[in-house]
């Protein structure tokens, strides 16, 4: 028997049916986001490369 019976659940996050997931940030958490978006005003990224850093920025500014 597997001794971890209870899913984990994180609060601001919906499983779908399709196993997709749909999330939303509290007040806090966008205004994180946002400042550390901020910061990288006014730099320039390779385009294939800006979506990974844009999601790479929020996720470690979400994790601190």
């Amino acid at each position: 028997m597997w001794p971890f019976t209870k899913r984990c659940r994180f609060p601001g996050v919906k499983e779908n049916r399709n196993g997709t997931i749909e999330f939303t940030l509290t007040d806090e958490e966008a205004l994180r986001a946002d400042c550390a978006l901020d910061n990288l005003a006014g730099l320039s990224f390779h385009p294939e490369a800006a979506d990974r850093i844009r999601n790479g920025t929020i996720a470690v500014a979400l994790s601190n």
